[in-house]
C-alpha cells in the first residue's frame, strides 16, 4: 500500500504533506499538511476532470463554428489571402484585365 502513495502517485501529497509539516513545525504542521495533502487529493483530481471537459468544449466548439458561416467579432480569423491593390506597388494594370 505504501507504493502506492509515495513517489508521483496521485495521493502522494497525502503522505508527503503531513510528513514535511512535522519536520517542519511539529504536530500543527503535520496537521496543516494533512489538510493541504487531502484538499490536494481531492481538488486536483477534480482539476483535471474539469480541464478535461473545457477542452474537449472547446474542440467541439472550433469544429462546430469551422461549418456554415464564418465567425463574427473580434475572435473572427480571415480565411483569406488579401492583395494589396497594384497601384500602390507602382503597378499600373494593362489595358485587358480587370479592374
Amino acid at each position: 500500500m505504501s507504493e502506492r502513495l509515495s513517489g508521483r502517485a496521485a495521493g502522494a501529497g497525502v503522505v508527503r504533506e503531513p510528513l514535511a509539516g512535522w519536520h517542519e513545525r511539529g504536530a500543527a504542521g503535520a496537521a496543516l499538511g494533512a489538510y493541504v495533502g487531502l484538499a490536494g487529493a481531492v481538488l486536483k483530481p477534480m482539476s483535471g476532470l474539469l480541464e478535461c471537459l473545457a477542452r474537449t468544449a472547446s474542440g467541439l466548439s472550433s469544429a462546430v463554428h469551422g461549418w456554415g458561416e464564418a465567425p463574427v467579432g473580434p475572435r473572427a480569423v480571415c480565411t483569406h489571402t488579401v492583395r494589396l491593390p497594384m497601384s500602390t506597388l507602382g503597378i499600373q494594370p494593362s489595358a485587358g484585365t480587370m479592374q
